[in-house]
């Protein structure tokens, strides 16, 4: 999914409610305009974007005789970053999935060395040893950047797969 496409579908206050509403439980198209006070029709035209941009998705569950009824879901688990700086601006959608790889042990140790490594820029002394090391230093943040952004995924995906489980729970005790 593509940041700027969830900017984009949750800039409006309307699908933004959609959204938190259908983080709590799945719901049909008369509900989800009920409980926003909108007609059907508005309301299944914000679901078609939100669909069209797999934020959300559908299904339908059988109730018995007449026409199946057709709820609707937060459809994956997404991230969305934005990085602001007096340099730059970026913007990231990240799934919130399971990793494979496991966090490295060095982890603190790798910080502790770019940060000394960081201190230590000032005493360069020439301008081509300079910015041969603060290239080098930048590009083992960005790894360890991306290696702690894996290991956030993957935490965020625990704590999504325990609230499911106690949802579940939930529902066989009631």
């Amino acid at each position: 999914m593509r940041a700027e496409d969830l900017i984009e579908a949750l800039s409006g206050e309307t699908r933004r409610k959609i959204v938190s509403m259908l983080t709590r439980k799945p719901l049909t198209l008369k509900e989800i305009a009920d409980m926003l006070g909108i007609t059907p029709p508005a309301a299944l035209k914000h679901m078609r974007e939100l669909e069209s941009l797999g934020i959300v998705e559908s299904y339908s569950v059988n109730m018995g005789p007449g026409r199946p009824r057709k709820y609707y879901k937060i459809s994956r688990s997404v991230r969305l970053v934005v990085t602001l700086t007096e340099d730059s601006l970026q913007i990231r959608a990240l799934e919130i999935e399971p990793t494979s790889t496991s966090p490295s042990k060095d982890i603190r140790e790798r910080f502790d060395e770019i940060r000394s490594r960081l201190e230590n820029l000032g005493n360069l002394n020439s301008f081509s040893e300079t910015v041969t090391k603060t290239s080098n230093l930048i590009q083992d943040i960005d790894t360890l950047l991306l290696e702690l952004e894996a290991v956030e995924s993957h935490l965020l995906w625990m704590r999504e797969e325990i609230l499911r489980n106690l949802k579940r729970f939930s529902h066989r005790v009631t």
